[in-house]
């Protein structure tokens, strides 16, 4: 609660709600601090970019995320749950449903659409595992429809502009 002019009680505003929230969060190589007690944090339904200089810690603090570099200290908070930091794997970031879309191109040009969609959540299989091609394309552009993806799930990834490449990769991750 806070005071107005009047002497009148308002209610503070309701913080946003947080997906995710990093805090204390460091790394150290040698003598470098690469994250120095890093506090973060992304609200739920937006979108977020990191933005800085080189040797700024944003490929550090992603890879903290994603299980790939342990942190020396922090935490993350995901879903109301704190997870210590130097405990994150790459397994319980996708239990937890973090994905990352580099700016480098991560689909694979000799697969088509459709493969490279599945490659996150596996392809759709019958009797003797074998790959339910009609399912699998039809699942495929449900996915690029929904997220308004140009494409064709039959196109060889190898035949798209490199915008359109990233734009199948980000429908991968989400």
């Amino acid at each position: 609660m806070t005071t107005t002019v009047d002497g009148t009680y308002t209610a503070r505003p309701t913080p946003p709600s947080h997906a995710l929230t990093l805090n204390g969060v460091s790394k150290t190589y040698g003598s470098n601090k690469a994250l120095d007690s890093v506090d973060f944090a992304l609200e739920a339904g937006t979108i977020h970019a990191l933005l800085g200089g080189n040797g700024s810690g944003k490929s550090t603090l992603i890879k903290i995320l994603a299980g790939v570099v342990k942190a020396d200290a922090g935490s993350i908070t995901i879903g109301g749950t704190d997870y210590v930091a130097a405990d994150q794997t790459s397994a319980r970031a996708r239990a937890m449903g973090i994905h990352f879309v580099h700016q480098q191109n991560s689909t694979f040009a000799d697969l088509t659409v459709a493969e490279n969609l599945a490659l996150v959540h596996g392809f759709e299989s019958g009797i003797f595992s074998r790959v339910k091609w009609g399912a699998q394309h039809r699942r495929a552009q449900q996915i690029l429809e929904r997220f308004e993806v140009p494409v064709s799930s039959r196109a060889p990834v190898s035949e798209l502009s490199a915008a359109l490449q990233m734009m199948v990769a980000i429908a991968r991750a989400l």
